[in-house]
């Protein structure tokens, strides 16, 4: 790949003098292991992963212009947009139902590793797998919000699938994701679905140009080639969790007679999705039976490349005692039901539906905590075969 400063979809970066100044600053991995750590929770770095991490946003002056989630001139409602992508992700977990049925699957907690992060409510766990390169992070945290005097706390979580890059753009992405969205959504007078949805895509949007104007500052240092990251998360507000998807990890709700997938697996091959790549100038090939872009990239959304757009698709579920109209993008979710975010290293082996069974029984007949599911989760992937990085989130409503 290329060492030379790369070009934006959105628009041309290079380096500025400020950004060599900023390349030649070194602070020791011990500065950047305790700025970590007085964050949140993230899987340990070596020093190639930490050099990403000192480049604050604030530092980059990206003067880029505020990206909204609805479209100029739209004729549809942020929640009428919300309603209509969940119901998308819906279609898709119903067409993968079909070719991927559930089977019988017996619970062994033999040899079950201790999770990667656990709480009452949270439990995460990670596995490099058969990978020689981990590229997997993850996040989950509190953020705090001052909107009009009023102080307001929300929960983010996240999941990202690094790849080409030593996990840099995933480590980026989990690390300044939260304080990001937590600065945008301060600004807004509001919180409704329109205002929490374009801090949304914004956010993405500023670490997708953030990471293309860094990553050549460590390709220039001798530094891996340009990777980037997938994204599925989850921001629970005000009654209501929205998730922003990006690339092919991927949302389930597990609710104690039924799931549904809450995001779409964004691949080349999908025409929803293939549009936004040759909008942007590239090709999508078919490589041994998988469509990929540009003949090796298997996402078609991504954070970090300039070869696809980050655009992240966004779904909503509310906690509402209402009847669910997933055709129609009305989902709601009830305390005591499951939230599963992870990686494609658990759903290219293990299908929604088994993993909704495994959350069920686990969690009712077992009375396994979060950490725990997670746990399994991974276990179950691993020995089904997966050689990927491997990682999934377990969040009890």
């Amino acid at each position: 790949m290329s060492t030379n400063p790369v070009h934006s979809h959105s628009q041309s970066l290079s380096l500025s003098d400020s950004e060599e100044s900023l390349a030649s600053t070194e602070e020791t991995p011990q500065q950047v292991n305790d700025f970590i750590q007085k964050s949140h929770p993230m899987p340990p770095l070596n020093s190639n992963q930490q050099e990403i991490l000192r480049f604050n946003p604030d530092q980059l002056n990206l003067n880029e212009k505020r990206i909204t989630y609805l479209k100029p001139n739209a004729k549809q409602t942020a929640s009428e947009k919300l309603e209509k992508q969940t119901a998308f992700a819906f279609q898709q977990g119903e067409i993968l139902k079909k070719i991927q049925p559930g089977k019988d699957l017996n619970i062994n907690f033999q040899n079950l590793e201790q999770p990667s992060f656990s709480t009452d409510r949270v439990g995460i766990h990670h596995t490099q797998g058969h990978r020689m390169d981990d590229e997997d992070s993850y996040f989950s945290l509190p953020i705090t919000l001052n909107i009009k005097e009023e102080t307001i706390t929300a929960q983010l979580h996240g999941v990202c699938d690094g790849h080409q890059d030593e996990k840099r753009a995933a480590d980026y992405v989990a690390h300044y994701m939260p304080t990001r969205l937590s600065k945008l959504l301060s600004q807004s007078n509001e919180l409704n679905g329109e205002t929490i949805t374009s801090a949304l895509s914004h956010v993405i949007a500023e670490l997708d140009t953030a990471l293309q104007t860094l990553q050549p500052i460590a390709i220039l240092k001798n530094r891996p080639a340009q990777g980037g990251t997938t994204l599925v998360a989850a921001l629970e507000i005000g009654g209501a969790i929205y998730l922003p998807n990006v690339g092919d990890s991927r949302a389930l709700l597990v609710k104690e007679n039924t799931s549904y997938q809450l995001t779409e697996d964004a691949k080349p091959g999908d025409p929803r999705f293939k549009k936004g790549i040759t909008r942007i100038g590239q090709k999508v090939f078919q490589v041994r039976g998988q469509y990929r872009v540009g003949g090796t990239l298997a996402v078609a959304r991504d954070i970090g490349l300039p070869t696809v757009p980050s655009e992240p698709k966004i779904t909503c579920i509310r906690n509402e005692k209402e009847q669910d109209k997933p055709d129609q993008g009305k989902i709601f979710f009830q305390e005591g039901d499951h939230l599963i975010l992870a990686c494609d290293g658990l759903w290219d082996v293990v299908s929604n539906e088994d993993v909704a069974t495994l959350v069920r029984t686990l969690s009712s007949q077992h009375k396994c905590p979060p950490g725990t599911i997670a746990a399994y989760l991974v276990q179950t992937a691993h020995s089904s075969g997966s050689r990927d990085n491997i990682t999934v989130l377990a969040l009890k409503l």
